[in-house]
């Protein structure tokens, strides 16, 4: 027996689609009954007939559904219900010492319709790993739910393999922040090549989504921060995220060379999440980020299906209305409240003690009333240090 089934492939072409009539069998693989290619297949357990093949070393994934089949002489033809088209696509490539590579990718799920282009990105820095999880989870379920999708999701999970594999937060051996070399140049350093690489690849796309965490020191509430020079056009989306808060940054702390600064000069609507802290994923603000990002599809129209989540409108914050408190002593922190807890002004936020003497240097106190977003997270202080932020209401 073999099994035929109507396959519309667009690995290339943008406007229009390439037909092929593909016969899958065991011994011959999957071959085109209209030009003749043949390519090979793997068998994938699940509750539908699923196949795996790949095309110019591109993966697609054929779901075919047996509730849709027509049984024929000596074959069983189906009609293809939802095709997952995944594409695993090199960015940027380069040759390392010791036989190694930097090797930047990206996850491209394309819809069974027409539409806009979202990118997700992360991975800027190596020690902030929040943006791992929600590519997981974005990626993991728009390839089982490509027929309610339109358009095209490009998934970056490591901008900064090299940091991620070393723990490092900026671009090892050059003693660099990724995040200070966009947009790049291609016949530069290996870094400089590498953003200029993630510019091309990212530009002319209509959304993007610039996952970071915080630093080790640190942990943060789900937000978005957005320069005021661009909040006009992002807040609205920014509200779609299913996050805690908006901080919109006066032009004056813009830095230039930025990621989230280059796509937005280029027309790319980008918008910055911090979230946690450095080193450590937080899975409950993944699940919200992963169901924000679906409702921002659900609005844009590129996703047709249910959120199943109850959105969180966030407030919205200007640069002045956010409290800095930081360490009058050095030492180690003790903190007394966590974020995310509402506070009175006059409450005790923390504690700075010295471990030799015993004795307590220094209250860290509210100033104000507000909204604890940030806390310390790494206990040793110096004079100066950040050790909380609050919302001012």
């Amino acid at each position: 027996m073999r099994i035929a089934a109507v396959v519309v492939l667009s690995p290339f072409i943008s406007r229009g689609f390439t037909r092929h009539v593909f016969y899958i069998s065991t011994r011959r693989g999957l071959a085109c009954d209209n030009c003749s290619q043949i390519f090979g297949i793997q068998v994938l357990k699940g509750r539908h007939f699923i196949y795996v093949f790949h095309v110019f070393k591109l993966s697609f994934t054929l779901k075919i559904f047996p509730q849709t089949c027509q049984r024929r002489k000596n074959s069983l033809i189906l009609c293809c219900k939802s095709i997952v088209k995944t594409m695993i696509k090199n960015i940027f490539s380069a040759g390392l010492p010791v036989d190694e590579q930097l090797l930047i990718q990206k996850n491209s799920i394309r819809g069974n319709h027409e539409g806009k282009r979202l990118c997700v990105v992360t991975g800027t820095h190596g020690d902030e790993l929040e943006g791992q999880y929600v590519c997981y989870l974005l990626t993991e379920f728009l390839q089982r739910n490509t027929d309610k999708i339109s358009g095209i999701v490009d998934i970056y999970p490591a901008l900064n393999p090299l940091g991620i594999d070393s723990i490092t937060r900026g671009f090892p051996g050059f003693d660099l922040d990724m995040n200070r070399i966009f947009p790049g140049s291609e016949n530069k350093s290996l870094s400089d090549s590498a953003a200029f690489s993630i510019i091309e690849d990212i530009k002319g796309a209509d959304f993007a989504i610039d996952i970071h965490a915080s630093n080790i020191f640190l942990r943060e509430l789900p937000q978005a921060r957005i320069n005021v020079n661009t909040a006009e056009n992002l807040v609205s989306y920014a509200e779609m995220l299913n996050i805690d808060l908006v901080w919109i940054h006066p032009a004056a702390t813009v830095l230039e060379s930025t990621l989230a600064h280059s796509l937005n000069s280029l027309g790319v609507k980008t918008i910055v999440v911090e979230m946690g802290v450095g080193m450590r994923i937080t899975t409950s603000y993944g699940e919200r980020l992963f169901h924000g990002i679906l409702n921002l599809m659900k609005n844009i129209g590129m996703f047709s299906g249910d959120v199943n989540c109850e959105i969180t409108k966030p407030m919205i914050v200007e640069g002045d209305g956010v409290e800095f408190v930081n360490a009058e002593k050095s030492g180690v922190f003790l903190p007394d409240k966590n974020y995310g807890e509402k506070l009175h002004k006059g409450d005790v936020i923390g504690r700075i003690v010295s471990p030799l003497t015993g004795d307590t240097l220094s209250i860290a106190k509210a100033s104000e009333s507000g909204l604890l977003m940030t806390i310390r997270a790494y206990p040793i202080v110096y004079e100066g240090s950040l050790l909380a932020r609050i919302i001012k209401n």
